[in-house]
């Protein structure tokens, strides 16, 4: 019996050690996520000189001529090396790569690996409303 309670208590304990890890890992990525994503809006802002609460007719423009300059390809959709190369080349605030790989799936939210004109418009409303 002593040892039964004792494997239960050692079972225990490595749940309670496994989940006390998942949320350190979770609060840590969405600290990281945070911090990319100010840092791309700021790097966007300064870019644009985005002052609205909304996508007017002229930000849509605006937002439209940056998409088409980041898709390096033309093809219709930002990699992920057009963005990282984007910002590096522009970015004076140093992003990580951690930092970069959360707010790349933070856009690209079909998971294609690729950011589309809708996906990258709704990313940067977003941003504009906060």
């Amino acid at each position: 019996m002593k040892t039964g309670a004792i494997v239960g208590f050692a079972v225990l304990g490595a749940v309670v050690v496994i989940a006390l890890i998942v949320f350190v890992y979770q609060r840590k990525l969405n600290k990281v996520k945070k911090e990319a994503k100010t840092k791309f809006a700021s790097r966007m802002a300064k870019s644009m000189r985005m002052t609205g609460s909304s996508l007017e007719h002229e930000r849509r423009s605006e937002l439209i001529k940056k998409f088409d300059t980041i898709d390096e390809d033309s093809s219709g959709t930002i990699s992920k090396d057009e963005l990282w190369e984007y910002i590096t080349k522009q970015d004076n605030q140093n992003m990580t790569k951690q930092e970069f790989d959360a707010l790349f799936k933070t856009i690209d939210k079909d998971l294609s690996g690729q950011i589309d004109l809708p996906e990258f418009l709704m990313f940067m409303s977003q941003l504009v409303k906060e």
